[in-house]
């Protein structure tokens, strides 16, 4: 992954993508400007998806199958949620918001 100018990684680690009860397994990055998810190359789903934190309303949690609590969800300007699954969704939703600032509700 390139950086732009002035942008600073974050955390980055493996994770998935989850869309219409699909969830696909790939990496996710965070930094300062942007959110980057891109799926692992032996996935016959090629995902790759970029979110501008500027485009983030809010950063919340979600329980995979309304059972386990393992996501972060986003939720953005055009009304569309970016779901993903991490290892520790509190640290994410914290890393997240802290990006954000006072642009969001916690």
């Amino acid at each position: 992954m390139d950086l732009k100018n002035n942008e600073i990684l974050v955390c980055e680690e493996g994770g998935s993508y989850c869309s219409d009860f699909v969830a696909v397994g790939g990496r996710i990055t965070l930094t300062t400007k942007r959110v980057l998810f891109v799926s692992n190359k032996k996935n016959p789903t090629c995902v790759s998806i970029e979110i501008s934190l500027s485009d983030v309303d809010k950063v919340d949690y979600f329980k995979t199958l309304n059972v386990i609590p393992n996501g972060v969800m986003l939720m953005l300007a055009d009304g569309s949620i970016s779901s993903f699954v991490v290892d520790n969704r509190i640290e994410w939703k914290n890393r997240i918001a802290g990006l954000l600032g006072s642009k969001m509700e916690i």
